[in-house]
């Protein structure tokens, strides 16, 4: 059985111009559309009213330029290809040493306990942010409370306080500090926005990551024909990480509005009027990728909105292609008998947070390889 990357809603299942879903409020599924929409950003604005986040959270993620602009170049550096290299020896020492713990035998463990959360924790929040990386549990409470459809107004907000207030405190300890993230960005801006940026890069990076990590191990579990293919050709395993972005597709969707009167797809779109863009739908459309619905290393054009597009799509994209390729070439090189201890898979689908994922990824390891 596979796994459903789309989302459950009947209006996904196959692509379309952009439709109503509200008086004002437009869906749109097709990928040319959705490119259209996320790459104009003047007549599609990221700055909308949103009581479920802090403004702390909207300084980054929710703005357009000039105040985008200025945060995302005092930020790129630290994610490029340059930092992605100076930072890869460190990236591979974490992920070794916590596949070389890993139980081995009939009992089951859980991929996302013990290796893939704990990675991206000590990765993200603790070599880039500097935060102290025994407080990753905690963390996780948190997120989990804030991101989950079944919390409450005032869980999340409280979660979301805490949250806040220990990055607050880790951030302060760091000015004039150049070794970490925040230190060096106090250089360029002040304390309260060092603190906003590291909390957006937790909320926003670290389940991302987690989440594309943990569907992505299992997508490939399930295809083992792919996994065998990124195991035994390092040539291909670019080519599959992409693929399997595009495949799993985490983000359901980003929200826009429009701030004039625009058409888009044939269909007039009114200023100030709500667009929903669904990153899984686009990235499924049979206009775009040939068979979308399979999961194939061998897809010659792979322009996948995974990552979104556009001057808002994913800073630490990079980043999460390191660690999800980090991750699996570790665990299938060191276990190439890796299997899924679970039969029952759409149990295991996360559909209640934010993101598309997985709440838990059985396994079992064995010792003895496998003939190439």
């Amino acid at each position: 059985m596979e796994i459903s990357v789309l989302p459950s809603t009947n209006v996904l299942q196959e692509c379309m111009p952009p439709h109503k879903i509200g008086p004002t409020r437009w869906i749109v599924t097709r990928h040319t559309d959705a490119r259209q929409v996320l790459a104009n950003h003047e007549q599609f604005s990221s700055e909308f009213p949103n009581d479920n986040a802090p403004d702390e959270l909207k300084l980054f993620i929710n703005s357009d330029p000039p105040s985008h602009t200025r945060y995302r170049r005092m930020l790129a550096s630290e994610f490029s290809e340059k930092a992605m290299s100076s930072l890869r020896p460190r990236v591979t020492e974490i992920v070794n040493s916590l596949v070389d713990d890993l139980y081995v035998g009939d009992q089951s463990i859980d991929l996302m306990e013990v290796l893939i959360r704990p990675t991206v924790f000590r990765v993200l929040a603790g070599a880039i942010l500097g935060l102290p990386v025994e407080d990753q549990r905690i963390y996780d409470d948190w997120l989990h409370t804030f991101q989950n459809a079944s919390s409450s107004a005032a869980e999340r907000r409280s979660a979301c306080s805490a949250l806040l207030a220990n990055v607050r405190q880790a951030v302060r300890s760091q000015s004039g500090n150049p070794e970490f993230l925040p230190g060096r960005f106090m250089t360029r801006a002040s304390e309260k926005e060092a603190a906003a940026i590291t909390a957006i890069l937790i909320f926003a990076g670290y389940e991302t990551t987690v989440t594309l990590t943990g569907i992505g191990v299992l997508s490939l579990l399930q295809h083992p024909q792919q996994m065998d293919i990124f195991r035994l050709h390092p040539t291909m395993r670019a080519a599959i990480v992409q693929e399997v972005i595009r495949y799993v597709s985490v983000v359901p969707g980003v929200t826009r509005v429009a701030t004039a009167d625009v058409v888009v797809g044939g269909q007039s779109i009114a200023a100030g009027d709500v667009v929903v863009v669904s990153l899984p739908a686009a990235s499924w459309d049979p206009e775009e990728f040939t068979n979308p619905h399979l999961l194939s290393s061998s897809r010659s054009r792979n322009h996948h909105l995974g990552f979104g597009h556009g001057i808002h799509r994913c800073l630490g994209r990079l980043l999460a292609q390191e660690l999800f390729a980090t991750i699996l070439h570790s665990l299938v090189d060191r276990f190439p008998n890796v299997t899924l201890a679970h039969s029952n898979i759409p149990s295991l689908i996360q559909e209640s947070t934010l993101f598309h994922g997985v709440k838990n990824l059985p396994v079992r390891l064995q010792e003895t390889p496998r003939s190439a």
